[in-house]
């Protein structure tokens, strides 16, 4: 994680809200961060966990909680913030889904080492990535913790939306949102840290659709995929909906499927990318100086007057509901192939 991931975050309001709270010294024992998939939650959740346990702050370098905010443990080098960032912080538990899910055997773990005394931290950070995909058994487990929760420890869900949660575990905490990350905002910040041409850094911010972890761009063979990528995608959607492929047989529409199986990183990043399509089809007709991917304005006018507006709907209604399978722990060809059948259907 680079400062650049904090940096993209900085126009947060989620983030001012938690830095009221930090400089209040009044901090609730249970936080849910939710919004879309790498809108930076996570990251948040780790800036925040920084924040509680910096040895600035305990020694005295930075005096005043008042006058400060989460954001200025961003490049700090004492000893807690490292081992946070390197994930060896004893006190800071990780929880995550395993083969997509997050399983009770794992709360039953966390559960045992909250019984222990923090080792070194002021406070401990629970952060349970994903909460969404607890199984029933997981999500009773972690009620019961949530409903006498141990001294000096806070915990941080993160899920999509508080209704993917159990009301009863929702109910009990208090709810953060994460808003997309503003396009400019995206692609001043990764133009100045790979040195990309404002057309790259524009073509990176649609790609990530308001999401900066959705897409790797950490090497130059990392954005090159990704452009491919978006290019073979853009490409595939203008055949299946246009009229030139929308008889395509049967056979072409589950390797179109199969393609997006086979690369299960990128399935979000394409999602979007798919969604965004599919959206500029929609802006055209209403203000076409309006849409996002001006680089394929010929198919967009093409296929624009093909479809009706409802049709299209219905199409961005079908990525959306395959976006929230493939997070839950579904069936994920067989979620990518009735999404695809349904972008290609007149």
């Amino acid at each position: 994680m680079s400062v650049t991931d904090f940096q993209i975050l900085q126009e947060q309001r989620a983030l001012r809200i938690l830095s009221v709270f930090f400089g209040k010294e009044n901090v609730p024992h249970a936080l849910l961060f939710t919004g879309i998939h790498g809108v930076g939650k996570r990251t948040a959740a780790l800036m925040f966990a920084m924040a509680c346990n910096c040895r600035r702050f305990a020694d005295g370098t930075v005096q005043s909680r008042v006058d400060r905010d989460v954001m200025t443990v961003v490049g700090c080098d004492c000893k807690a913030c490292r081992k946070i960032l390197s994930g060896n912080h004893p006190d800071i538990h990780r929880v995550a889904p395993s083969g997509g899910m997050i399983r009770i055997d794992r709360v039953r773990e966390l559960r045992h080492s909250l019984s222990l005394k923090p080792y070194e931290a002021s406070l401990r950070i629970v952060i349970v990535e994903q909460a969404q995909t607890m199984n029933p058994e997981a999500s009773n487990a972690l009620l019961k913790i949530l409903e006498e929760p141990p001294d000096r420890t806070i915990f941080i869900l993160t899920a999509l939306t508080p209704g993917d949660l159990l009301p009863t575990i929702a109910s009990r905490c208090i709810n953060v949102r994460f808003d997309p990350v503003p396009r400019r905002r995206r692609a001043a910040v990764w133009r100045a840290k790979y040195d990309l041409t404002s057309v790259e850094a524009d073509l990176f911010a649609i790609m990530a659709e308001g999401s900066p972890g959705r897409i790797n761009m950490d090497s130059p063979a990392d954005r090159k995929a990704w452009l491919r990528r978006r290019k073979w995608l853009l490409n595939r959607l203008s055949e299946i909906t246009s009229g030139t492929d929308r008889d395509l047989a049967v056979n072409g529409l589950m390797a179109f499927a199969e393609r997006l199986f086979r690369e299960k990183a990128l399935i979000d990043g394409s999602l979007d990318m798919i969604r965004s399509f599919l959206r500029d089809l929609i802006i055209f007709k209403h203000a076409p100086e309006k849409i996002l991917n001006e680089d394929v304005l010929s198919d967009i006018r093409r296929i624009s007057i093909i479809f009706t507006e409802k049709s299209l709907l219905s199409k961005i209604e079908a990525v959306n509901a395959a976006q929230k399978a493939v997070g839950s722990n579904a069936n994920i060809r067989l979620t990518l192939e009735v999404m695809v059948l349904q972008l290609a259907k007149k």
